[in-house]
């Protein structure tokens, strides 16, 4: 594939993606219940985008209990935290 095929490709599906709506679930989308009732905004950010960077639920649920304990301000220091943990094991 050159070049002005792959730029073709690209805008093609930039107009593609910009006629959906908002509210419009997309396909392959799943929701995933980390089980954390109260859990901050932050928290539940954090959770959720450590399984977007495709760490199972099972492997974030594990942690849930230790990073629902840790003390953070931010959805950063609860991901840094999170990520750490992870990586440990």
């Amino acid at each position: 594939m050159g070049k002005k095929t792959a730029q073709q490709i690209v805008l093609d599906l930039k107009n593609k993606l910009g006629d959906l709506e908002q509210t419009e679930k997309l396909t392959g989308q799943t929701v995933i219940d980390l089980g954390v009732p109260g859990a901050s905004p932050e928290l539940t950010d954090a959770l959720e985008a450590l399984t977007a960077l495709g760490y199972s639920a099972r492997e974030v649920k594990s942690i849930t209990k230790i990073l629902t304990d840790f003390s953070a301000q931010t959805t950063d220091q609860y991901l840094r935290e999170g990520l750490r943990l992870l990586m440990k094991k």
